[in-house]
């Protein structure tokens, strides 16, 4: 009796341990204790398994957000997504570089840079363009700005692309 507590009591701090490791992410824990017998060491080989696969995956996720943060910094295209509680979501390099501003956290931050820009942001409506003539950073340019409202993590978001049309 004293034997299966202590397999049972062993089994169930690996399954912690296991669990509490896919929970926070952690792939680099190791699970031995194979004294306990054949099928400890199979249900550590499982364990290790699955947090390989796991480790995999995120290792996966990481690139692939990797690759499209180069890709949306790289564009001529300035793109700033806004949550519905003015949280920026995305500002690219672009977007900094036509506005003049970098690390913003929310939407009144630009509001606050640039209230001609936010204005023309707010008066267009969901899917619509509009071509603009407005200062930034003291020099008149003309901007195409598109406003797309879209949802994201169960928020109502706003895509805003723009281009200096002057400068093509």
């Amino acid at each position: 009796m004293l034997e299966l507590s202590a397999f049972v009591s062993k089994t169930n701090k690996e399954l912690t341990k296991f669990l509490m490791a896919l929970k926070h992410k952690d792939f680099s824990i190791s699970y031995g204790g194979n004294e306990l017998g054949a099928t400890f060491k199979e249900l550590n080989d499982m364990f290790r398994d699955i947090s390989n696969q796991y480790g995999k995956v995120q290792t996966e996720i990481e690139a692939q957000y990797q690759l499209l943060q180069l890709i949306i910094d790289r564009m001529d295209i300035g793109l700033i997504a806004v949550a519905e509680n003015d949280e920026l979501l995305l500002f690219n390099k672009p977007a900094e570089k036509l506005l003049g501003i970098s690390g913003l956290r929310n939407w009144k931050s630009v509001d606050g840079e640039y209230p001609e820009f936010s204005r023309e942001v707010d008066q267009i409506a969901n899917g619509g363009r509009k071509l603009v003539e407005m200062h930034l950073n003291y020099d008149l340019i003309q901007l195409s700005l598109q406003v797309t409202n879209f949802q994201f993590m169960e928020k109502e978001c706003k895509l805003i692309t723009f281009r200096d049309i002057q400068s093509e």
